[in-house]
């Protein structure tokens, strides 16, 4: 009866032990399928300029589309408080540089150099962009390093006033030339840490 006894403090540890990995595995699985953790927004990169008042915040590259036919992959950068000029000199605040690689199996018309469409469904209103610059970078005949034959790099700027509010919006859609593509959550959390960490850093109003 005795050696009976004494193997209740064993189980008990045992049982213990169980519970302890089966809520740290409940509790792992549901961050995972939750919301991203911190390390999931680690996308956006500052880096100031210790000669001036300006910042450079980089978008690391987000995918945005990824078939068998075609990949469409985005990063952005803005050098904040550097008060673009375009035409006459009018003066406008941060611009954003918007760059889009564009991979398919297929050629993709995207209209003449500065003509294709660029434009956003925020929450179902509409969101005007830019006009679209395209760079042909390789042809068929040099597939990548994953099979597309065709790849194409789209350029683009926007206000960073304007792609706040479009970072912020709980369900974007974005029309890239003949492509129609919503953003992940994925993508959407780490565009708005960008936008929010480029207006951090601006003293453009």
């Amino acid at each position: 009866m005795k050696k009976s006894l004494s193997v209740w403090p064993g189980i008990a540890l045992l049982f213990a032990s169980v519970v302890l990995t089966t809520s740290a595995s409940s509790a792992f699985a549901q961050k995972k399928g939750g919301e991203a953790s911190p390390d999931d927004t680690n996308g956006v990169e500052v880096v100031p300029d210790r000669f001036s008042s300006r910042t450079l915040v980089r978008l690391k590259s987000q995918r945005l589309l990824d078939t068998r036919a075609v990949r469409l992959e985005m990063t952005a950068e803005v050098r904040t408080n550097q008060h673009s000029t375009i035409g006459g000199g009018f003066e406008i605040g941060d611009s954003v540089e918007m760059d889009f690689t564009l991979l398919s199996t297929s050629p993709i018309a995207l209209g003449e150099d500065g003509t294709g469409e660029f434009d956003f469904l925020v929450d179902g209103k509409q969101v005007e962009g830019n006009k679209l610059g395209t760079v042909r970078l390789m042809r068929r005949g040099e597939p990548t390093r994953d099979g597309y034959p065709y790849r194409e790099r789209l350029v683009t700027t926007l206000p960073l006033e304007r792609l706040t509010v479009i970072a912020h919006g709980s369900h974007v859609e974005m029309k890239l030339g003949p492509l129609e593509v919503t953003f992940t959550p994925h993508a959407l959390l780490n565009l708005r840490g960008f936008a929010d960490a480029a207006r951090a850093n601006s003293t453009v109003k």
